[in-house]
C-alpha cells in the first residue's frame, strides 16, 4: 500500500524511499548586486483582487498563525482514512499531525522538512516554497506583491475543470550567489496559482516536487471565518494521480503558536 506524503502540504505528501537524499546544492559564484524580481502588472492586479476577495490586505497580513482540524482519506490500493490537524506560522512553517487507525504520522515544514510516519521512522525531504499556504492559499499574496525578491509573470487564461482561470507565476529571484544550471533551485522555489477567473478563489496551486514530479493542491468549498475566506476542502494530485483529501471541519487564527510547535 502506497501513502502520499502532505506537502510537501505537500511538498506535502510526496513518494518516499528515493527522495529521502536530496540533489547536490547549486555551485556557489560571486556575488553581485542582486535585481530586482519583475512583476507584472497584470498579475499585480490579479493578485490584489484575489486578496480582496478573500478578506482584504490588512486582513490576510495579520494572520500571524492558523490551527485547523478535520477529517483526512489518504487514496491507494485501498483508501485510509483518519483525522488531521493543521498548523501554520506564517508562510514559512507548517505542521500536520493525522491519527490514522496504526497511529500518528506527523509531518513538519520549517527550516527543514521532516516526516514521521506511524512506525516512527523519520526522513527528511526537500523544503517546499511557502509552506504556510497549504492551507490558506492566499497567504503569501501581500509579501509576494512587495517582495523584490519575488517575480511575477501572468501566464494567460487556462481552463481548469470547464472554469476560466487565471494563472500566475510566484517565483523566488536566483540569488546572484548561486549558479543554477540544471533548475534545481528554480524547481523547488516556483509555484503557479490558477485563480478562477470570476470569482478570484484560488482553485489550484502547481509546483515541483522530489524526481521532478509535478504536484497540484485543489481548493474548494470557500467559507468565511471572521471575515477572511477560506478553503475547507483541500486535496493533491502528484502527477496526476489523486493522493490524498482533507476536508475540514473548522479552522481559528492567532492561537499564539511558537516555533517550538514546529518540531518534531
Amino acid at each position: 500500500m502506497r501513502f502520499a506524503r502532505f506537502g510537501l502540504f505537500c511538498l506535502i505528501l510526496v513518494v518516499f524511499p528515493a527522495w529521502s537524499k536530496p540533489p547536490h546544492p547549486p555551485q556557489q559564484t560571486q556575488t553581485a548586486t542582486p535585481t530586482p524580481a519583475a512583476k507584472d502588472p497584470q498579475a499585480l492586479s490579479i493578485l490584489n483582487q484575489a486578496l480582496s476577495v478573500a478578506g482584504g490586505i490588512p486582513a490576510i497580513s495579520a494572520i500571524a498563525d492558523y490551527t485547523a482540524t478535520g477529517n483526512m482519506t489518504y487514496h491507494s490500493s485501498q483508501d485510509v482514512q483518519g483525522t488531521v490537524t493543521l498548523r501554520g506560522l506564517g508562510v514559512g512553517q507548517f505542521r500536520m499531525d493525522v491519527t490514522l487507525p496504526n497511529g500518528v504520522r506527523s509531518e513538519v515544514d520549517s527550516d527543514t522538512s521532516m516526516v514521521k510516519f506511524e512506525n516512527g521512522i523519520s526522513r527528511r525531504y526537500n523544503v517546499p516554497m511557502n509552506p504556510g499556504r497549504f492551507s490558506i492559499p492566499t497567504l503569501p499574496f501581500p509579501v509576494a506583491l512587495t517582495s523584490a525578491g519575488l517575480s511575477l509573470t501572468y501566464k494567460g487564461l487556462v481552463t481548469i475543470n470547464s472554469r476560466s482561470a487565471h494563472e500566475i507565476e510566484i517565483q523566488h529571484g536566483l540569488p546572484t550567489s548561486i549558479s543554477d544550471p540544471n533548475g534545481y533551485f528554480r524547481n523547488f522555489h516556483t509555484v503557479d496559482y490558477f485563480i478562477d477567473a470570476s470569482t478570484f478563489q484560488v482553485l489550484m496551486t502547481q509546483d515541483v516536487v522530489a524526481k521532478k514530479s509535478v504536484r497540484q493542491i485543489w481548493y474548494s468549498d470557500y467559507r468565511s471565518v471572521v471575515g477572511i475566506l477560506v478553503p475547507f476542502l483541500i486535496s493533491e494530485q502528484l502527477d496526476g494521480e489523486s493522493t490524498w483529501q482533507i476536508a475540514l471541519g473548522q479552522m481559528a487564527f492567532n492561537s499564539g503558536l511558537q516555533d517550538s510547535d514546529f518540531q518534531l
